[in-house]
């Protein structure tokens, strides 16, 4: 089963994309470039991975 899904946007319309904490080192790298492979520049866009803190088992945001 193929769990990906594939919605056209506007390239300049994409500021910031975040993964959820489920997602794989791999799948990420995949996005990045399918991203690449549709014309999006991967310098104008944030892309963040949800992981729980340790501590407090918080959700917070992390740079990819």
């Amino acid at each position: 089963k193929n769990n990906s899904e594939y919605i056209q946007y506007e390239r300049s319309c994409v500021k910031e994309i975040i993964f959820g904490c489920k997602v794989s080192q791999n799948e990420i790298d995949i996005s990045k470039k399918l991203l690449k492979i549709n014309g999006f520049v991967l310098k104008d866009i944030v892309l963040k991975r949800m992981v729980i803190d340790k501590d407090t088992f918080k959700l917070k945001e992390i740079i990819v």
